[in-house]
């Protein structure tokens, strides 16, 4: 587990769980076997993939995200609101399990107001 990544992070893991809790930047994290938590991700790029395990990762409100979520065999889900804004994203997250659930949600401070 990695409290705090204050650049970009890569993570490459055959059998174990990722877990960071602030990304300053893009992150890539991959894993055969395992789970992928993220805290906190606002900018840049998020590659996250696992062939066996759950991904969950957290953004700050205000951002904006361009979702791109897939599970072979689990659920996707996201918990931010949807923006009729068009524009720029802030960060773009790609998210891929074959078998286990994909979720993004809004940060735990974000959350507890």
């Amino acid at each position: 587990m990695a409290e705090r990544a204050g650049g970009e992070a890569e993570v490459q893991t055959a059998s174990g769980d990722v877990w960071i809790e602030h990304a300053g930047a893009s992150v890539w994290a991959h894993t055969a076997s395992g789970d992928v938590r993220i805290g906190a991700i606002a900018a840049g790029r998020g590659d996250i993939a696992t062939v066996s395990g759950d991904i969950w990762v957290a953004v700050p409100a205000g951002i904006g995200v361009y979702l791109d979520l897939s599970a072979i065999s689990g659920d996707v889900r996201s918990e931010l609101e949807p923006s009729g804004a068009g524009g720029d994203a802030d960060l773009t997250l790609v998210c891929r399990s074959v078998t286990g659930d994909v979720l993004v949600s809004r940060t735990a401070a974000d959350r507890a107001r």
